[in-house]
């Protein structure tokens, strides 16, 4: 898997915490994920 790939893959998840309701699970991996990934634009 591609790191784009992978990325995407984490994204997807944070939207369907979202869509769930689980909206503070939704923001922690968002901070985690803009640690990760602080040059990507989408976050």
């Amino acid at each position: 898997m591609t790191t784009v790939e992978s990325l995407q893959t984490q994204i997807n998840s944070v939207i369907a915490l979202y869509s769930n309701g689980q909206i503070q699970e939704a923001l922690d991996s968002v901070e985690t994920l803009t640690k990760d990934y602080p040059n990507e634009p989408l976050l």
